[in-house]
């Protein structure tokens, strides 16, 4: 396999911010290359919170194509690069 077969994606990381004080549970989504974040409402009755990160990219004009799974939070994979997260 050379370099030229390998695609190159932009990541978005997506990570579960769990209740405060003040605050009610958030999902982060952190685009780190372009240094942008965005904050979103966690749905209790919605989906899982990849499911849900997932729904507000393709509403705001990502392409997803795939996600990665870790212990605490999801890498999502999309293919375009003109969105930002603000």
């Amino acid at each position: 396999m050379t370099k030229n077969n390998i695609k190159h994606y932009r990541g978005i990381k997506v990570k579960f911010l769990t209740t405060t004080n003040c605050l009610e549970p958030r999902i982060e989504l952190i685009d780190e290359r372009f240094n942008q974040s965005k904050t979103i409402n966690y749905n209790y009755i919605g989906e899982l919170v990849v499911v849900q990160a997932i729904d507000y990219l393709i509403k705001h004009g990502f392409n997803v194509v795939g996600y990665f799974e870790m212990k605490n939070e999801y890498i999502v994979f999309c293919d375009n690069w003109i969105n930002g997260l603000n």
